[in-house]
């Protein structure tokens, strides 16, 4: 009984420490995920503005809702943006 018993408890043992291993490499990961999603976020506000910028000059009265409020942009496919 007690071979058995010490049997197990290194196979428990071995198997928390491949889990503990998994975990903090998943963390890891996670957190690589977390900060590319940051700077991605970042990208697209610097793109929008940039547009917002190329666009002003073309269409001032844009100028006027530059700070103020919030914008949502959504996709919409090619045949519905031609019923516009």
């Amino acid at each position: 009984m007690n071979k058995k018993a010490l049997e197990q408890f290194v196979n428990f043992s071995e198997r928390k420490e491949k889990l503990t291993t998994r975990k903090n490499q998943l963390d890891k990961d996670y957190q690589a995920i977390e900060e590319l999603m940051d700077v991605l976020e970042q990208r697209k506000h610097e793109a929008i503005q940039f547009t917002f910028k190329q666009v002003r000059p073309v269409r001032p009265e844009y100028g006027n809702y530059q700070s103020q409020g919030s914008v949502n942009i959504r996709e919409i496919a090619v045949s519905e943006a031609m019923c516009l």
